[in-house]
C-alpha cells in the first residue's frame, strides 16, 4: 500500500500538544518524513508499464523517465520494440528528453518515418521532432535524408522541410546541390518554389553555383519563383553564361525590370538572324516595352530585309518599330496606312500602337470609326489600348457608344482595359449590364486592370444578379481586389458552390482574405474542399496553429482532429483554457490529448487539478497525472 503524506488533522494535533509532551513523543517514536511525490506515484507508474493499454503504456513510459533509476530506464529502452508505433515513439521521446541512449531513441524516430505510413510520418514531423529540439530534430532528418529510398516518404520530408524549417534545419536542403539523379533534385526544388519562401534563395544560389548546367537551370527556375530582390542579384553575372539557353532565360527574366544588360542581350537576340524566330519574337517585346531606344531605324530596316518570315514575326518587327518613336519610323508607318493592301495596312496600324499619342490616336480613332473591313477596325482598338492614356481612352469610348458588332464591342472593352485612364472605367462597368457573358467576362478583365473601385455598386450587383455563373463569380473577385471590405463578404458566400481552379483566384488576394476563405472552406459541407484547405493551411512554417486555434473547440471532425493535434503540439500557455475544455470531452481520445496538453506545460498552479485525476477510472488519465505531477515536482525541486 502507498504510503501518503502526514494529513493536515495530524499536523494541527501537533501543532496544540505542549512541547515537553511532543519532545517525549519524539524521544519515543520519530515521526517518518513525508512520502515524496516519485515513492507516492511509483506504484501506478510500475503498473503502467506492464499495461497492454497503448495509452496507458505510452504514459507511463514519459512518467518513467522522471525516475533516475536503471530499472526504469530499462523499461524505456525495452519499449523502443514495442510493436506498438505510439509506445515506441514514446519511448524515443521520454529518453531524449533525459538524454538516455538518444542515438537509439532518434534511430526509433528515424524508422517511424521511413518505415511508417503517412499518419507516422505526420505525427514524427509535425509533432514530435517540433517538441524535441533543433538540434535532434535536425540529426534525425538529415539520417532519414543521407537513407531514404522511397520517393513518396522522401517528398514528404523535403516538403516539411521547405514549408516549415527555419535555420539550420532548412540547410538540410542544400544537400540538393550535391544530388546526381535529376529526379530525385526535383522533389527539392519543387517543394522550394511551391513553398515560396525567401529562404529558398539559399538553395538557389547553390544550384546556381554548381559546375554543371541542369543544375544551374534549376537554381534558375527557383530563382524565377522567387523573384525577389536578391534572387535577382542572383542570376545577373549568369547572363554571361556560355550556355545560350540559360542566359537567354535570365535575360529574357531581368529584362522585364529594365536590367541594362539584360537589354542589350535582348537587343542582340533581335537582331540574331541565326536564333530561332519564336525568341526573337519574345526578345522584340521585352525591348519594345523596356528599351526601344535602344534600337536604331537601321536596325529596324535591317530587320525587315530579311526574307521568309512570318506574319508574327514581321509585325513585332512594326511594333518595335513605332515605340522607338524615331521620325523615319513615323513616317514609315504612315506610309503603310496609305497602302493598297489590307496586309500593309495592318502592319501601319500595329506600329502606331507603340507611337505615342497625338496623330496617332486620330489616325487611329477614323480607322475605328471608319466602315472599312472590321479586321482593320478590330486591330485599330488594340493598337489604341497599346497606345493608352485618356485620349485613346475616349476615343474608344465613342467607338464603344456607336458600335454594334459583337466581336468589335469586345475588342473595344479589352482595349479599354489596357489603356490605363480612369476615363475607361465608367463605360466598361456599363457593358455588364448588356447581361453579355463574353463581353461581361472582357469588361470584367479590363475593370481589374484599371483597378478604380468606383465601380464597386455595379460590380457588386454582378456578382449577386448576373444570370451566368462564371460572370458572377468573376464579379465577385474583381470586387474582392478593389474594394476588399464588400468582396470579401460576397466572396465568403459564394464559397458554397465555388468554381473548379476557385482557389487559383483566392490566391491573388491578400494573406489576410486568403485567411478569411480557409477559415470559411474548413467548415465547408464538402469534405474534399475541408481536406483542401486543411493541407494548405498546414503547410504554413507555423503547422497551421494561428488558424487553427478556433477549430480545436468545435467543428467537423476531420478538421478539428487535426486542430487539436496542431494546437496541442505547439503546446503553448496561452491555449490553457482550451485544454481543459479538451479534458472534459466526451471523446476519450480527445480528453487525452487535452490533459497530455496541459500536462506537457508543466504548470505548478495545476498540481491540484492533476491531483484530481489520480482516482479517476480511466487508467490512462490516471498516468498523465501522474506524469504532470512528477514533472511539476522535478521543476520545483530544481
Amino acid at each position: 500500500m502507498l504510503q501518503r503524506p502526514l494529513t493536515a488533522a495530524i499536523f494541527l494535533a501537533l501543532a496544540a500538544t505542549p512541547l515537553s509532551v511532543a519532545q517525549a513523543q519524539d524521544d519515543a517514536a520519530p515521526v517518518e518524513a513525508p512520502v515524496s511525490v516519485a515513492e507516492e506515484l511509483r506504484s501506478l507508474v510500475e503498473t503502467g508499464l506492464g499495461s497492454d493499454d497503448v495509452a496507458v503504456q505510452s504514459w507511463a513510459l514519459r512518467a518513467a523517465a522522471t525516475y533516475d533509476e536503471d530499472l526504469m530506464r530499462d523499461a524505456l529502452v525495452s519499449a523502443l520494440e514495442n510493436v506498438n508505433l505510439p509506445v515506441r515513439l514514446a519511448a524515443a521521446q521520454a529518453m531524449i528528453r533525459i538524454g538516455h541512449e538518444t542515438r537509439a531513441a532518434e534511430a526509433a524516430l528515424v524508422a517511424a518515418i521511413l518505415e511508417g505510413d503517412a499518419a507516422a510520418r505526420g505525427l514524427v514531423l509535425g509533432r514530435i521532432l517540433i517538441q524535441l529540439g533543433d538540434d535532434v530534430r535536425e540529426r534525425v532528418l538529415d539520417t532519414v535524408l543521407s537513407t531514404v529510398t522511397d520517393a513518396v516518404v522522401h517528398g514528404s520530408v523535403v516538403e516539411h522541410l521547405a514549408q516549415r524549417a527555419d535555420g539550420d534545419i532548412y540547410e538540410l536542403l542544400l544537400r540538393v546541390a550535391d544530388l546526381d539523379d535529376a529526379e530525385t533534385r526535383a522533389i527539392y526544388t519543387g517543394a522550394v518554389r511551391r513553398a515560396g519562401r525567401p529562404e529558398g534563395v539559399q538553395i538557389a544560389e547553390a544550384l546556381l553555383d554548381a559546375r554543371d548546367m541542369e543544375r544551374k537551370i534549376e537554381g534558375a527556375e527557383i530563382a524565377f519563383a522567387l523573384n525577389t530582390v536578391e534572387a535577382r542579384a542572383l542570376l545577373e553575372p549568369l547572363m554571361a553564361s556560355a550556355e545560350p539557353a540559360l542566359a537567354q532565360r535570365i535575360g529574357f527574366h531581368l529584362a522585364q525590370y529594365g536590367n541594362a544588360a539584360a537589354l542589350g542581350l535582348a537587343k542582340d537576340l533581335v537582331l540574331n538572324p541565326e536564333m530561332e524566330e519564336s525568341l526573337r519574337i519574345s526578345a522584340m517585346a521585352l525591348v519594345r516595352d523596356n528599351g526601344a531606344q535602344l534600337v536604331s531605324f537601321t536596325n529596324i530596316e535591317t530587320l525587315l530585309e530579311e526574307r521568309g518570315r512570318s506574319t508574327a514575326f514581321t509585325t513585332a518587327v512594326h511594333e518595335l518599330m513605332g515605340a522607338t518613336r524615331a521620325p523615319e519610323a513615323i513616317a514609315r508607318l504612315r506610309g503603310l496606312l496609305d497602302g493598297m493592301f489590307a496586309d500593309e495596312r495592318m502592319l501601319g496600324i500595329a506600329g502606331m500602337g507603340y507611337a505615342g499619342q497625338g496623330e496617332a490616336t486620330t489616325t487611329l480613332s477614323d480607322i475605328l470609326a471608319g466602315a472599312g473591313d472590321q479586321m482593320l477596325r478590330e486591330a485599330a482598338a488594340r493598337a489604341l489600348g497599346n497606345l493608352g492614356g485618356d485620349l485613346a481612352a475616349q476615343a474608344l469610348v465613342d467607338a464603344l457608344r456607336a458600335e454594334r458588332v459583337p466581336a468589335l464591342r469586345i475588342a473595344i472593352v479589352e482595349a479599354l482595359g489596357k489603356t490605363g485612364s480612369t476615363t475607361a472605367v465608367q463605360p466598361v462597368a456599363n457593358a455588364l449590364a448588356l447581361q453579355d457573358e463574353a463581353l461581361a467576362l472582357v469588361a470584367l478583365d479590363a475593370l481589374q486592370s484599371l483597378g478604380d473601385a468606383s465601380v464597386a455598386r455595379q460590380l457588386e450587383s454582378a456578382a449577386v444578379s448576373f444570370r451566368s455563373r462564371p460572370v458572377r463569380w468573376k464579379a465577385t473577385v474583381v470586387l474582392t481586389h478593389l474594394e476588399p471590405d464588400a468582396g470579401q463578404t460576397r466572396l465568403l458566400q459564394a464559397l458554397d458552390r465555388p468554381p473548379e481552379g476557385f482557389m487559383d483566384d483566392v490566391a491573388t488576394f491578400a494573406p489576410a482574405i486568403r485567411d478569411a476563405v480557409d477559415n470559411e472552406l474548413l467548415r465547408h459541407a464538402d469534405s474534399q474542399i475541408r481536406e483542401a484547405a486543411l493541407l494548405r493551411v498546414m503547410r504554413r512554417t507555423d503547422g497551421g496553429y494561428e488558424v487553427l486555434r478556433p477549430f480545436a473547440a468545435s467543428a467537423t471532425p476531420d478538421v478539428r482532429r487535426q486542430a487539436i493535434a496542431v494546437v496541442t503540439a505547439r503546446g503553448s500557455a496561452d491555449d490553457l483554457e482550451t485544454f481543459q475544455t479538451l479534458a472534459e470531452d466526451a471523446d476519450r481520445g480527445i480528453r487525452l490529448q487535452g490533459m497530455a496538453a496541459i500536462a506537457e506545460l508543466a504548470l505548478p498552479e495545476q498540481a491540484d487539478f492533476f491531483r484530481g485525476y489520480l482516482n479517476h477510472a480511466d487508467v490512462a488519465l490516471r498516468l498523465i497525472s501522474a506524469y504532470a505531477l512528477l514533472r511539476i515536482d522535478g521543476a520545483t525541486a530544481g
